[in-house]
């Protein structure tokens, strides 16, 4: 006697019991209403959110399955006899779990049956449906062996079932668990290892982890009916010692053991689940520096913005980055959230070799394309000009900038003064990340002003600050901001709402392009930032039509600039931005092409003695890093990619309705009169 003769009886009993068909039927009915209820909420061609729907239903349904295999027996007496066959435990085990998996698996089939309703009405992808398949059939394999282990210790058909489902359920809520204890213990959990498969993509540590689950659960089984076997104590103590050891070794080193198999099957269409050619050649040139990677995301544990995090974690590791992950939750942490800059939910930090970036938009291409940056060896340079009375970023003194550059040195900036009358000014300029000048109060020669328009003109970064007591200065700058759009204007701004007894200090709440990164968070929390002795900033008609003006700052109604017939009524721009970009490169390789100008009225808002007044601390160093960041890689992502939406009338609910719920139900019941007349006949 061996397995197979267990499985072909325990076959022939499920066949046989009317519970077996009953079972099945409210099993379908509650599948069927999950998914149609997600098809007409959602509107989607996708199973995805029914995947981890139905999943749900696992832990009440295998409990009950599992009862009858050992507790159901012991109860009756039939165990003993059971247990005197001239057959092994392991035997006995894995036949009764085999045949309790293949009903569950047949039943889980049914999501085939919906992949053909919807198919009827809308394109559905073939990969993520037979991805989030696989996953279930694996959570189904995992939980009928755990559920087992409880049947072969229970004394009661009962006890197992309740006992089961707390388990399972247990396993299932393991994502809510707080703090620090619940970053390590939803790695146990089948949650984290079953959201790939339903995006249509096999990661081989989650087929692992399915795997291993498997195993323990059958491991403890067999060592619970080790304490049933008559006779020779201490041999089967023994051999119950050496499963029990070996299975808890199992236990601690689960999440361990399934971590060492990386590497994935993406089974979608357009390989959206993966990473791309570029990236992975990122990340191999990471992976050679021998940096650790850290990724921290602002997020709530339980979100859309969590998973979105924790899948594309999983495709970089898939690749083989050894990156790690730690969402936390913005609005219970707020302190971190604004000592990372954080904006809002869904934003995250990525670390490597000491340096960090932002990311305010978590996908594949910009998380690679701040790995390239990153993993360089060189640091970005902000280069401020020097050799015209602007503010000195080396000068501690008040009307110095000794505090903004040293924010950008924190952020991973270096610093450096470059004289544009010096021998090798172009070549420096070449390495700028961004050009600072900072309120320059001496005429330039005719040769720095080109060297400024050359840099402009060739995608450089620039940022022009006035100041408002020199006018050459300005109206040579205007002939490089010109080209962009920007013009810096004469007259100081005056603000009746301005500081008391200090109406050229402009307090100004009014950020005219509230979404704009560097006035983002300001905008959102009402943080005012101080303008002392601010020209205006005008835009051409031509930039404005193009939507490459961008205003940041403005004055109130009632702010006014100049005096007598020259005065003008506000408001005025005092801060504003001109991008300018275009794609270049092949249609396999794009890239951005992009000449990004920032023009502020004023540099005393970035001096030492205003520096860390109201929001000027932010808005300049956001401003400077805004100017000087590197645009994504565009062929480090995917394409974004879509569902067509599917707007159900009545008679189409209806046939669903009847073919996705009535007919799988009252299929499966049409046997229960046999199993009933069987059982009755005895």
């Amino acid at each position: 006697m061996n397995g197979l003769h267990v499985l072909r009886r325990e076959l022939r009993a499920l066949v046989t019991s009317p519970q077996t068909y009953a079972i099945a039927a409210a099993y379908l009915v509650l599948s069927g209403i999950f998914f149609l209820n997600i098809l007409i909420t959602s509107q989607i061609p996708d199973l995805e959110h029914y995947y981890s729907n139905v999943a749900n239903t696992l832990l009440v349904l295998v409990p009950v399955v599992a009862m009858r295999s050992f507790a159901e027996e012991r109860r009756t007496g039939a165990l003993d006899i059971t247990l005197a066959w001239r057959l092994s435990r392991t035997s006995l085990v894995l036949g009764k779990f085999a045949a309790n998996t293949l009903y569950l698996w047949a039943l889980s089939s049914v999501v085939w049956l919906y992949y053909h309703l919807v198919g009827r009405l809308a394109h559905i992808q073939l990969g993520r449906t037979a991805g989030g398949y696989i996953g279930l059939l694996l959570m189904a394999a995992a939980f009928s062996a755990l559920a087992l282990m409880i049947s072969a210790r229970a004394a009661s058909p009962a006890a197992a079932a309740f006992l089961g489902f707390g388990l399972l359920l247990f396993l299932r809520v393991l994502d809510y668990a707080p703090g620090w204890i619940g970053d390590r213990l939803a790695s146990l959990g089948p949650t984290q290892h079953s959201a790939g498969f339903a995006r249509g993509v096999v990661y081989w540590n989650d087929v692992a982890y399915f795997v291993i689950t498997t195993l323990i659960g059958l491991g403890l089984a067999v060592a619970a009916l080790e304490r049933d076997r008559p006779g020779r104590k201490l041999g089967s103590l023994v051999r119950r010692g050496a499963a029990v050891g070996g299975v808890l070794v199992l236990c601690g080193g689960t999440v361990a053991l399934a971590g060492n198999f990386e590497g994935s099957v993406d089974l979608t269409p357009e390989h959206s689940q993966s990473t791309t050619g570029l990236t992975r050649d990122v990340i191999a040139r990471v992976t050679k520096q021998g940096q650790p990677v850290h990724l921290t995301g602002f997020a709530a544990p339980i979100s859309n913005d969590a998973a979105d995090l924790t899948a594309l974690v999983k495709q970089y590791r898939a690749a083989g980055l050894p990156i790690s992950l730690e969402v936390i939750d913005p609005d219970l942490q707020p302190g971190k959230a604004r000592a990372a800059h954080i904006d809002s939910q869904g934003e995250a930090v990525v670390e490597m070799g000491g340096r960090q970036e932002r990311l305010t938009q978590v996908t594949q291409g910009a998380l690679t394309s701040a790995l390239l940056r990153l993993s360089r060896s060189t640091r970005p340079v902000v280069c401020f000009t020097a050799g015209h009375g602007e503010r000195d970023p080396a000068d501690g003194s008040i009307v110095g900038a000794s505090a903004l550059a040293g924010v950008l040195k924190s952020l991973a900036f270096d610093v450096e003064p470059v004289g544009l009358a010096a021998p090798g000014a172009a070549a420096e300029l070449g390495h700028c990340a961004v050009v600072v000048v900072a309120g320059a109060r001496v005429p330039f020669l005719p040769l720095e002003v080109q060297l400024l328009t050359a840099h402009a003109e060739h995608n450089g970064r620039l940022l022009v600050l006035a100041d408002g007591t020199a006018d050459p200065p300005r109206q040579q700058l205007n002939t490089v901001l010109a080209p962009w759009g920007l013009t810096i204007e004469s007259g100081v701004v005056t603000d009746a709402s301005a500081l008391a007894n200090d109406p050229t200090s402009v307090v100004s709440l009014d950020y005219a392009s509230g979404s704009s990164p560097p006035v983002r968070r300001l905008n959102e929390e009402g943080i005012p930032v101080v303008l002392t002795n601010a020209l205006p900033v005008q835009g051409s008609q031509d930039a404005r039509d193009r939507s490459a003006f961008v205003e940041l700052v403005r004055s109130s109604k009632q702010s006014w600039s100049g005096e007598g017939a020259a005065r003008r009524q506000g408001p005025f721009t005092l801060a504003a931005l001109s991008d300018w970009s275009h794609l270049e490169g092949t249609d396999h390789n794009p890239s951005i092409a992009r000449t990004r100008i920032a023009a502020v009225g004023t540099a005393e808002g970035i001096t030492n003695g205003l520096f860390d007044m109201f929001g000027n601390r932010e808005f300049g160093t956001a401003l400077v890093q805004w100017v000087a960041h590197e645009d994504d890689v565009l062929a480090g992502g995917r394409p974004p990619t879509g569902f067509s939406k599917v707007v159900l009338t009545s008679a189409q609910k209806d046939r669903l309705v009847r073919q996705g719920i009535v007919f799988p139900a009252l299929a499966v019941l049409l046997p229960l009169p046999w199993a009933a007349w069987r059982l009755r006949r005895g």
